[in-house]
């Protein structure tokens, strides 16, 4: 890889390493609008006798956003489709290792060019659908498929790129920082 190719590669990697870190503080915020929106509803229903009638659409709308955003992260880090008996066997074999790479590739993508094309589908006719508690358009929780697809893709394409090109790969979100 030249100067140049090294250069743009480092680039997207740094530019692919903010978008994932925005994807984690989204997906957390979510995360905790849904527990906070459950856990308040519950204190209000059991203390004031009062039931809060749009926590379900919140915790709703945060869970699907939660699920899609860190679907997203799974595969940035691999964490979906890696057991350890491919990773032993890609470490024997360069040529299995090239095979699956390409296969989780293809899966990858094809699943996230789902996700897209389905997902503006389904937003354009969850649009028309108003949330009767919240009061806002169904489709604002359907936004996340075509944006979780793009990160999809995005994400594997670094991924592959990283393996192809020889680069030091991520580490996995399971395994540990610390030698044994």
């Amino acid at each position: 890889m030249n100067a140049l190719s090294k250069n743009a590669f480092s680039a997207a990697v740094r530019l692919n390493e903010v978008v994932a870190w925005c994807v984690m503080v989204l997906a957390c915020a979510c995360f905790l609008v849904m527990n906070l929106s459950v856990i308040g509803n519950v204190i209000a229903r059991e203390v004031f006798r009062y039931n809060v009638i749009w926590s379900s659409d919140v915790a709703l709308f945060s869970f699907v956003w939660t699920t899609m955003l860190s679907a997203a992260l799974g595969v940035r880090h691999q964490a979906h489709f890696v057991t350890e008996i491919v990773d032993g066997m890609i470490a024997r074999s360069r040529s299995i290792g090239v095979f699956v790479e390409l296969l989780v590739l293809t899966v990858v993508v094809a699943v996230g060019l789902f996700l897209m094309f389905s997902g503006f589908g389904f937003v354009e006719q969850s649009m028309l659908s108003i949330s009767f508690t919240l009061g806002i358009p169904v489709g604002y929780i359907a936004v996340i498929l075509p944006l979780s697809g793009v990160l999809f893709i995005v994400f594997q394409l670094e991924h592959s790129a990283r393996y192809f090109l020889r680069c030091p790969a991520l580490p996995r979100e399971n395994e540990s920082k610390m030698p044994d």
